[in-house]
C-alpha cells in the first residue's frame, strides 16, 4: 500500500517489479522532480513495465494521489507471464512503447502550451487505441490509456 504523496519509485530507479493498481489514484511524473504530470492512473491500470521491457531504469516516476493498494509482480515472474501469453506480451510491449514515446514527448514539451499538452495526449489516446484494435485487446475502464486491457472473447 501507499499513502497520499508516497513515490513508488522515481525516474532514473533500477526497475525490478511492475505494479497493478487496486485502489487509489496515482500520477505518472516526469524526471523532472514530479512537476509535470503525464499520466493518472486508478484502479485497474498498471505500471511500471517499461524498465522491465527495456532499460531497466524507470522512465518516469510514479507518485501516490491519494491512499492506494498496489499488487507487485516482479522482473522474474513478470517474464514467465509473457511467456504463457504471447498475445496479451505483444499488446504489453505496445502500450510500452507508447507510453515511453508521450514520455518523451513530455519532456520536450513540458514547457509548451496547455492546448498542445492536450493535442500530445490525445495523440497518445489515439495511438493506444489503434493498437488494442489491432491486438484484438479490449480497455477496462474509461480511458485505455490508464494501462488496463484484457485479452477479447473473440481473440
Amino acid at each position: 500500500s501507499a499513502s497520499a504523496g508516497d513515490y513508488i519509485f522515481r525516474a532514473g530507479e533500477i526497475g525490478t517489479s511492475m505494479y497493478f493498481v487496486q485502489q487509489g489514484t496515482l500520477s505518472v511524473v516526469s524526471s523532472d522532480g514530479g512537476e509535470t504530470i503525464l499520466n493518472v492512473l486508478h484502479a485497474g491500470s498498471y505500471f511500471g513495465e517499461v524498465s522491465l521491457l527495456y532499460s531497466g531504469t524507470r522512465t518516469a516516476g510514479v507518485r501516490a494521489d491519494t491512499y492506494c493498494e498496489l499488487m507487485k509482480l516482479d522482473k522474474a515472474d513478470f517474464w514467465e507471464c509473457m511467456g504463457f501469453y504471447p498475445r496479451s506480451a505483444e499488446v504489453v510491449k505496445k502500450i510500452a512503447e507508447l507510453r515511453m514515446n508521450a514520455n518523451r514527448d513530455a519532456e520536450k514539451t513540458k514547457h509548451s502550451s496547455p492546448t498542445k499538452r492536450a493535442n500530445r495526449r490525445a495523440s497518445f489516446d489515439e495511438a493506444l487505441n489503434m493498437t488494442l484494435r489491432k491486438t484484438g485487446a479490449k480497455a477496462d475502464g474509461a480511458k485505455a490509456s490508464g494501462g488496463s486491457f484484457r485479452r477479447s472473447a473473440a481473440g
